[in-house]
């Protein structure tokens, strides 16, 4: 199992084009990670220098990615999970990258997922928040589970793989899936916001069911409680760039939960492809394809349901994660 891209995967990437060359530019960036910081690039320019490392079997560069990586438990104090689920993201996959496993890195990972930042944790942030928040903290959560059930000690295992399913089914719920409600160890409920876009305000959901219809216009595929950021239901839908945003987080999870043990490929299918029909709403009925440090999304989409949508090479990095032209072209 590998968190991203197993070495082999890696070592076949091309060393030519301009997606090579815009990770090879990250790369030198070489910036302290501040993992209190939302808006910091240090994280990517990280996931940059492990790939470009692992790519050259560079074992100099892998050592300045370590010192990185070693130098960032404990940044995030002060910090909100908004930042800590942006960050980590990209910090996890550069240690499964660089295949660097210390005993402290996953001890402090245990650790961090619970740590109380402005009176939420990450696994709160992500069982609670149905939004942009909650998909950051989801993604970084999935890769510090399948980190821990990988690396981990035969206590850290058992425990990574118990978060790991219940990780999971948050994360199905979010995409429309079962309600974990009534199963044992599940005190967290979503909290939702203006109900505007929700199919059924009854019954609200992270990305509406499939058929979704409002006032004779397709809301499928909405995500309702970043999509009322923008104000109430009104046709032409406005651009609310939070629901890329969201899908940043959502997108980078499910490549690595479909890596893993459990659920595996079948994540991409949860929901009648909620994820897909996520991405076809923005496209097609919003007339809003992802762009800016969103458009790194849309290799995933490609290659995980075989679809043809435009982006632009390079694409840029994301809040958490990025460099797929490179890293995931079909």
């Amino acid at each position: 199992m590998t968190i991203w891209l197993s070495p082999q995967e890696i070592v076949a990437l091309p060393t030519t084009g301009a997606s090579w060359e815009a990770v090879l530019a990250a790369s030198k960036k070489r910036s302290a990670i501040d993992l209190s910081d939302q808006d910091s690039k240090a994280d990517t320019d990280l996931l940059a220098l492990a790939l470009v490392a692992a790519r050259m079997t560079d074992s100099n560069l892998r050592r300045q990615a370590i010192e990185i990586i070693d130098a960032a438990p404990g940044t995030e104090d002060g910090g909100r999970t908004l930042a800590l689920g942006r960050n980590l993201q990209a910090l996890v996959i550069a240690a499964d990258i660089v295949q660097h496993t210390p005993r402290a890195f996953c001890s402090w990972l245990e650790i961090v997922m619970r740590e109380n930042l402005d009176g939420k944790t990450l696994l709160s942030t992500h069982e609670r928040r149905p939004n942009n928040w909650g998909t950051h903290a989801g993604a970084a959560r999935v890769a510090a589970d399948w980190f821990l059930y990988k690396y981990g000690s035969s206590e850290q295992k058992l425990r990574a793989m118990e978060d790991g399913i219940r990780t999971c089914k948050t994360w199905r719920e979010w995409m429309g899936g079962p309600s974990r409600h009534g199963e044992t160890g599940f005190g967290e409920e979503f909290t939702f916001s203006e109900l505007d876009w929700q199919a059924d305000p009854k019954n609200p959901k992270g990305i509406n069911p499939k058929g979704s219809m409002k006032d004779g216009h397709s809301i499928d595929g909405v995500l309702p409680d970043d999509q009322r950021r923008a104000g109430a239901f009104t046709w032409p839908p406005p651009k609310e760039n939070y629901c890329w945003e969201a899908l940043q987080g959502a997108y980078v999870a499910a490549t690595i939960m479909a890596r893993a043990p459990w659920p595996g490929p079948a994540v991409w299918q949860w929901s009648d492809r909620a994820l897909l029909r996520a991405v076809k709403w923005l496209i097609e009925e919003c007339q809003f394809p992802a762009s800016g440090d969103d458009e790194w999304i849309t290799p995933l989409v490609n290659k995980a349901y075989g679809t043809g949508y435009n982006y632009k090479v390079p694409t840029s990095p994301g809040k958490g994660c990025g460099f797929t032209c490179w890293t995931h072209t079909p």
